[in-house]
């Protein structure tokens, strides 16, 4: 038992010390891939990408796709229609509300 202590902490102290070695090599990695603005970083398997905010990536296989420019304009055009149709319809409310509220302030002063 006494002979198997030495060994199993040299074990540990090896494995750590590789665990580190792997983190500050990923770390590096990862300082060394600059974005630009709009751009995102996205770890596909093992390969980092840099795309565009926002862009769809995905893995089939062994292959690794990236949605094309028009399709990733069109959808986040229509993604922008929606939230401006939702900004106008949250308008609509409050100046339906704001009106209300001017009527009974109205109605209440003398």
């Amino acid at each position: 038992m006494k002979r198997i202590i030495p060994f199993l902490l040299i074990f540990v102290f090896c494995a750590s010390s590789i665990y580190a070695q792997e983190n500050e090599v990923y770390k590096e990695d990862e300082r060394a891939i600059k974005l630009g603005p709009g751009m995102e970083r996205k770890k596909i398997g093992g390969i980092n990408l840099r795309v565009p905010e926002g862009t769809a990536v995905y893995q089939i296989g062994p292959n690794i796709i990236r949605e094309e420019l028009d399709e990733y304009v069109g959808r986040r055009f229509k993604e922008m229609e929606n939230r401006v149709e939702k900004l106008e319809k949250s308008q609509e409310e409050l100046h339906r509300e704001i009106k209300q509220l001017k009527e009974i302030i109205k109605s209440l002063s003398p």
